[in-house]
């Protein structure tokens, strides 16, 4: 469970992070 939300998390983190990051 905290692999699964940890994964979510990164997998959102990475979104932001691509929209941000431009």
């Amino acid at each position: 469970a905290k692999d699964d939300a940890a994964r979510a998390n990164q997998r959102l983190d990475n979104k932001v992070v691509s929209h941000v990051r431009k």
